[in-house]
This record gives C-alpha cells, sequence and structure tokens, in this order.
C-alpha cells in the first residue's frame, strides 16, 4: 500500500498590476482598498540613490492620499527595525503600509503591518518556532500593498516574512500577512546593480526549482503548511526556471534591458507562488543557516548550494531534474535520464560563473572548524516536502561540494 495522504492542493496569489509604469496606478489601487494615510517602509539605498520613491508619492498626491516614510532598512531586517520601524508606525494613524523595496523591505512591512493591527506583546509571537512563539495573527491586517525593486525574493506574493534574530534567520508565515496587491513594475528594477541583480534572479531561480522539485503533493502529511509539487506547481515552475535561464545573464550585465527586466520579475512573482504553495526544503535550510552564520547576503548564500544540491538529488528525480537541464539550455537529446539529470548542475554552475557569482564559500574564509555548526543550525528547520531526508551527512556532503565551484 503506497504511503498517500492526500491528493487536494491549495493555491493562492497575491492580486497583481504588472507592466513597465505600472508604479502609477498606485493611488488609484490605493484608494480601492480604503487607503488614505499610509506608511511607506523602504530602505535607505531605495530611497537616497533612486526615483522610486518620488513615483510612488507622486501617484499617492494625485489621489489626496496622506503618507510618511520609515527609511531606515540598512539590509535584511533585524529584531531592531523591527522595533524601531513600529514604534515609528504606532505614533501616527495609519489604514495602510506599503512595502518598496527588496523583499527585506516587504517582509519588514510585513511584520509591521501586523503588530500594528495587533499590538502583540513582541513580534516574536509570530515568529516560528524555535525562534518566536509561532502564534497564528488573529484575523487580516491593514491593507498593505507590495511594490518590489528586485526580482528575487518573491515577497510580494508570499504568505511568508523573514527576519534576522539570534543570529538566524526566522520566518514568520500566515495567511494574513500575504499582500493585498503586488505592483511590478520592471523600471522600478533598472538600477539594481549586477551583484544585486545576480543575486536575487539566482533566490527566485531557486524558488523555482525547490518548488519544482518538492515532494509530490499526495506524499504531504495532511495539516502541513505546505503542499508538495503537483501539476500546477510544475507549470508555474518551469515557466519561472525557463524565464531565469533565458534573460538572468542579460539582466545583470545590460540592466538597462527592460526585456529583460520584466522577464526576471515576472520569474520571481511566478516563482514567489509556487514556493509559496510547494515549499523549500534543502537549498534554503543550508544557505540560510550559512547565510545567518557568515553574512552572505540571501540570494548569494542559496544561490551557492544549487549545484551541489542538484548532484544529490538528480538520482532521485530525474526526471525532473533532466527537465530542469532542458529549460536551462542543455541539449539532453539522446541522452537517458540520469546522464541528462546530472546536467543540470553543470548548467547552474555556467550560469553562476557568467553572472559574477562566487567561486564558493571558499571566498567567505569558511573554516573546517565551522562546518558542524553550519551542520547543526541547518537541520534545525524540519521540511517535510523535502525530496531528501535533511540529514547531517547529506547537509554536510552539500556544504563541502560548494567549497569551490568550478
Amino acid at each position: 500500500m503506497p504511503n498517500v495522504f492526500n491528493y487536494v492542493f491549495g493555491f493562492r496569489a497575491t492580486p497583481l498590476k504588472f507592466g513597465v509604469g505600472a508604479t502609477e496606478l498606485l493611488g488609484k489601487e490605493a484608494k480601492k482598498l480604503g487607503i488614505n494615510s499610509t506608511l511607506i517602509i523602504t530602505d535607505s539605498t531605495i530611497y537616497e540613490t533612486t526615483d522610486v520613491i518620488k513615483r510612488v508619492t507622486e501617484s499617492l498626491e494625485k489621489e489626496g492620499i496622506k503618507y510618511d516614510i520609515w527609511k531606515e532598512l540598512k539590509g535584511e531586517p533585524t529584531e531592531e527595525d523591527v522595533i524601531n520601524a513600529l514604534d515609528y508606525a504606532m505614533k501616527k494613524d495609519f489604514d495602510g503600509f506599503i512595502g518598496v523595496g527588496g523583499g527585506s523591505s516587504i517582509d519588514l512591512t510585513k511584520i509591521v503591518d501586523a503588530c500594528y493591527t495587533y499590538k502583540p506583546s513582541s513580534f516574536k509571537d509570530y515568529l516560528a518556532k524555535p525562534y518566536g512563539k509561532g502564534e497564528a495573527i488573529p484575523g487580516p491586517i491593514k491593507p498593505l500593498i507590495a511594490i518590489p525593486t528586485t526580482s528575487g525574493t518573491g515577497s510580494e506574493t508570499t504568505r511568508a516574512a523573514v527576519i534576522i534574530t539570534e543570529n538566524a534567520k526566522a520566518t514568520a508565515y500566515d495567511d494574513f500577512i500575504m499582500p493585498r496587491l503586488a505592483i511590478i513594475d520592471p523600471l522600478n528594477t533598472i538600477t539594481m546593480p549586477p551583484k544585486v541583480t545576480a543575486g536575487t534572479g539566482i533566490d527566485a531561480f531557486t524558488h523555482a526549482l525547490e518548488a519544482y522539485l518538492a515532494k509530490p503533493t499526495h506524499l504531504i502529511p495532511p495539516g502541513s503548511i505546505v503542499t508538495g509539487s503537483n501539476s500546477l506547481i510544475d507549470l508555474i515552475s518551469e515557466k519561472a526556471i525557463e524565464l531565469v535561464g533565458k534573460s538572468l545573464r542579460v539582466a545583470t550585465w545590460d540592466g538597462k534591458n527592460l526585456d529583460a527586466r520584466s522577464d526576471m520579475a515576472l520569474a520571481a512573482y511566478l516563482a514567489g507562488i509556487a514556493f509559496d504553495s510547494a515549499g523549500l526544503h534543502v537549498v534554503h535550510s543550508v544557505g540560510q543557516a550559512v547565510g545567518a552564520i557568515k553574512g552572505i547576503s540571501h540570494g548569494i548564500s542559496v544561490g551557492l548550494f544549487v549545484p551541489a544540491f542538484l548532484e544529490v538529488v538528480a538520482p532521485i528525480c530525474p526526471e525532473k531534474t533532466a527537465r530542469v537541464a532542458k529549460l536551462l539550455g542543455k541539449d539532453i537529446k539522446g541522452l537517458d535520464k540520469r546522464e541528462a539529470a546530472f546536467l543540470a548542475s553543470e548548467a547552474v554552475r555556467e550560469l553562476l560563473k557568467d553572472i559574477g557569482f562566487p567561486n564558493g564559500l571558499s571566498e567567505f574564509d569558511v573554516k573546517e572548524e565551522e562546518i558542524p555548526k553550519f551542520v547543526e543550525e541547518s537541520i534545525r528547520r524540519p521540511r517535510v516536502n523535502s525530496p531528501v531526508a535533511i540529514l547531517p551527512e547529506v547537509v554536510e556532503q552539500i556544504i563541502r561540494k560548494t567549497m569551490k565551484l568550478w
């Protein structure tokens, strides 16, 4: 008798306005959501070096919407950022929030909005264990609009928010923090420098890849917050993977190419939909652990581990892994599935090299004695959707294979 749990799966996505110039629609869309006074949460780089916030505020002003701006975020959101942004918000009356920036700004906006609305004793009440209490958000939060300026995290269409606490990345995961609207305007991404474009683009790729290679829905235990992979997830993930393979190189080195920027923005959104349902697993378990300990940016820290992960999973999921190789441009004609599957790792190594990725963990002064700590942190989060058991020996193998990529 097969170990079959469940053939029912769900699907959610944030309503979307997509296209060059879509930011101009913000004011009208905010009005539709009942927003008359809003707090814009962004990072200092977006505020100081781009005209994105100018476009945002001009659209709000046309509709007579009042706004304040919190612009102190410097990187991935920390406990201090949550406390400071929330303290700023609590001094005024807002009936909506707008997150402008990468996933860090949008994630911070989600947490601030939830805490502003329900005033828990600590924002950690909403973070998953072991870093928080894992409490559910009581109900809908104030209307939240996400305006991404990177093409990677997919936070504009997910139920997750990641905060750095206790030298680790902790997640709040709740239906109620999914944004009410995403406005994705490729014009808002053209100022991303090559390194950021590469890192965020590989993050989007990893989201799609892990969703695609997750255990199938019928093997996911009932009551899980993730669905695993299914025909709908596969369809969305494959398109995201294809778009990354087609356009990430161009977007990285020709940042004003709006066709490539549009492809990557759509890939990030699709990948966000896919992983928000199917869930993430091995690559993010290891990448988040190592990234938090070594201070490596999220996209880089997860992307580094993709080639080794694909080598490990190729014999387990040969048909799908071979499909990944083909979507990334490899000629698999005439090869058996196993041979074709191992080309996926090769294709990703080539992509990483072409977009200027670091050549493995060796470039981050990783020492032998640090590996046990990496392993310990990586296996702290159970992943019921992983195609391979996240055992210490598996994680150690992936880490060691990632010391040098080429």
